[in-house]
């Protein structure tokens, strides 16, 4: 997106709108980074936890 179409959106709706949308899209972005690295952490700790309890029960 170009400066000329940030400033035609800003003109049309208003500033409030454009910032609101572009905070929202920020936020989509950082939840799906962060969900995609939890679930590696998870699947991560699942392994380990399942070396542990086999080494526990030998």
């Amino acid at each position: 997106m170009d400066a000329n179409a940030i400033i035609q959106a800003i003109g049309s709706v208003g500033f409030p709108i454009v910032a609101c949308c572009a905070l929202f899209y920020l936020y989509d972005k950082t939840i799906t980074k962060l969900t995609a690295t939890l679930e590696k952490m998870d699947k991560t700790l699942d392994k380990l936890y399942d070396k542990t309890v086999t080494k526990d029960d030998e």
